[in-house]
């Protein structure tokens, strides 16, 4: 990665941040600063007696934005040529209200980390996808520090083709491991070829291949794939509503924290008005890789994942997570009230559980 090759190829703290869909605060980009201070001060003494300072000046207080900003802007004076990482940057979009005093946007945030790097040998690494605000700030040569340069790499699908080809390999492998190497080179190839080499594009195709198909079959299903994410999602979501079980989807759409497998199994144990089942009925035989396959992930497609606890244990702790951020953008997008919804989970955590089953119930 990046990050691995410049850690190999500079003797001078790397600190990096990488937003993601479940990141608790995305709404403020100034946590980023924050956990690079923390990751200079792990790795280097003097990041760390410069921390201890200002510790003791503010009587063991937590540092406010303003302080973090200016202890970062010491430690990059301090240490020479330090880098600063973030990745998904345009991932930080705000939720709900903003007090004025805070300020905290991209904008605020690029022009603070930009004055904080002026007039040392720190470099600064932001990954974004195209993002108007982005692009704004950083071609604003008017509120520019004297001394700061800007370059730009645009990433090509030249630049990911071989990474997509091995995550591609990967999913044949496994989806059509009873076809001859042949036809699944083939198929490899067409998907590289039909995705542009975007990851998620491929992730999304794999649902849709099965070991029953013919090569031509086969063929057919990748070349008809939707170029665009969008319509992808779309024919996800048509196949979600025509077997009328868009619970697991929507549920995660209104919630802002991962659930668990239990969690989500004990909601849908929940009785159906409509069905007239009892509990015992629909009670389960066991929660075991078969159920969580056939009765949660396959049900809702590509929209979501499973993914396995920091901690080992068993299959109920595992959670339910939407498959990228651009899924929940997607499903906001069809239920424009949701929003609401979204705001008012976001302020509440943890979850509470009996809330989420009580959600869950009600769309079954």
């Amino acid at each position: 990665s990046i990050i691995q090759h410049l850690e190999k190829k500079n003797t001078s703290p790397v600190a990096s941040f990488l937003f993601s869909a479940d990141s608790g605060n995305r709404a403020d980009p100034f946590i980023i600063a924050r956990s690079w201070v923390s990751q200079f001060i792990s790795q280097s003494r003097d990041a760390f007696e410069l921390a201890c300072d200002k510790q003791n000046i503010q009587c063991r207080k937590t540092a406010s934005t303003t302080e973090v900003i200016q202890l970062l802007r010491e430690i990059l004076q301090k240490l020479p040529q330090c880098i600063c990482v973030v990745d998904g940057l345009d991932k930080c979009k705000s939720i709900g209200s903003w007090s004025a005093l805070q300020n905290r946007s991209l904008s605020s945030f690029i022009r603070a980390i930009t004055h904080a790097a002026s007039k040392t040998a720190s470099r600064i690494l932001l990954v974004s996808r195209e993002d108007q605000d982005i692009r704004n700030e950083i071609s604003d040569f008017t509120s520019r520090p004297v001394g700061i340069e800007f370059s730009e790499y645009k990433i090509s699908p030249p630049d990911v083709q071989p990474d997509a080809t091995l995550v591609s390999q990967s999913i044949v492998n496994r989806k059509l491991s009873n076809k001859e190497q042949p036809v699944r080179d083939k198929i490899v190839q067409r998907m590289v070829d039909r995705s542009g080499s975007m990851l998620l594009h491929i992730r999304l195709m794999e649902t849709d291949l099965r070991g029953g198909k013919n090569q031509k079959q086969l063929e057919h299903i990748v070349d008809q794939a939707p170029v665009e994410l969008n319509g992808l999602y779309d024919r996800s979501w048509e196949r979600i509503m025509g077997r009328q079980r868009q619970t697991e989807a929507k549920l995660l759409q209104y919630s802002d924290s991962p659930i668990t497998i239990s969690e989500i199994t004990e909601a849908l144990l929940a009785i159906n008005e409509d069905s007239g089942s009892t509990f015992e009925e629909e009670l389960l035989d066991d929660i075991d890789e078969s159920f969580v396959k056939t009765e949660i992930i396959e049900l809702c497609y590509s929209l979501v994942e499973l993914r396995a606890t920091a901690s080992i244990g068993s299959i109920g702790s595992r959670t339910l997570h939407l498959t990228h951020f651009t899924v929940r953008e997607y499903l906001l997008q069809r239920d424009p009230t949701s929003g609401a919804k979204l705001q008012t989970n976001g302020s509440m955590q943890p979850l509470n559980i009996s809330l989420q089953n009580n959600i869950l119930a009600c769309d079954i």
